[in-house]
């Protein structure tokens, strides 16, 4: 039961990797890494750069559902 929880997990990552899209941009002359994709709560567009820290955490409705610790 735990293994099938832990595949359950993996699908989620591999679902949120097919959902955005990578690459380069340029900000001010430097190119940066990016994924690009939309927010699940309203769809809106969304960037997000490697390395880059959230404003905030998840709630815990997502937190809760994680099988690892966090």
């Amino acid at each position: 039961m735990r293994r099938l929880k832990g595949l359950v997990w993996i699908a989620w990552g591999w679902a949120s990797v097919q959902a955005t899209t990578s690459g380069i941009i340029d900000v001010n002359g430097e190119k940066i890494p990016a994924l690009r994709g939309n927010r699940l709560s309203d769809g809106a567009p969304l960037t997000v750069y490697p390395g880059e820290v959230p404003a905030r955490l998840p709630g815990q409705a997502v937190l809760g559902q994680a099988r690892v610790p966090v």
